[in-house]
């Protein structure tokens, strides 16, 4: 059923997302109409199961720095803090009030911390270097890479660990 974002003024529908181990259920707020970074991507699902996987011993994500890049409706990130990380998610300004709807619909359940803050690649905008770097489906247009990994230059160490969850599909050039 769609109903008015009360952030963004948009037309939305919600998504559930059940998380594996945590017995927790997150509502992802999506919008109708919009850009790449409206609705949960199949590659977003991918990497939040991944995150909840024991591919990482327990209590690994507890207090650690993560940063999303191009978190769209946050599903990603939101997983992370749910797994006690202190999360910073990051998109492009328009996209920052969804964001920001989808961490206060899920504060309770959020065991580590979730703001949300616009990043335009290409630069950090004064951000320090996290534990953890999450991506998940964050390249549709072409022009976006060169920016994207200069962001990652600068935001990266030799202790970082970064990943990375993409569908490969057919892309165009960026509508003007």
């Amino acid at each position: 059923m769609a109903e008015k974002s009360s952030n963004t003024n948009k037309l939305t529908f919600d998504r559930s997302y059940e998380m594996l181990y945590k017995e927790k259920e997150l509502t992802i707020t999506q919008n109708y109409i919009g850009d790449v970074g409206c609705v949960v991507w199949d590659a977003a699902l991918v990497l939040a199961k991944f995150l909840e996987n024991k591919h990482f011993p327990d209590k690994y994500w507890t207090s650690k720095k993560v940063l999303e890049l191009g978190s769209g409706t946050g599903l990603v990130g939101l997983v992370a803090g749910c797994l006690g990380a202190d999360v910073m998610l990051t998109d492009l300004e328009e996209l920052v009030p969804l964001l920001s709807e989808n961490i206060e619909r899920n504060k309770e359940l959020i065991e580590g911390t979730a703001v949300s803050r616009t990043l335009k690649w290409g630069g950090t905008s004064g951000l320090e270097i996290p534990d953890v770097i999450l991506m998940s489906d964050l390249v549709y247009y072409p022009e976006a890479l060169n920016p994207l990994c200069e962001t990652l230059t600068e935001l990266t160490n030799e202790h970082s660990l970064a990943l990375l969850c993409y569908e490969e599909r057919d892309t165009g050039n960026k509508k003007e």
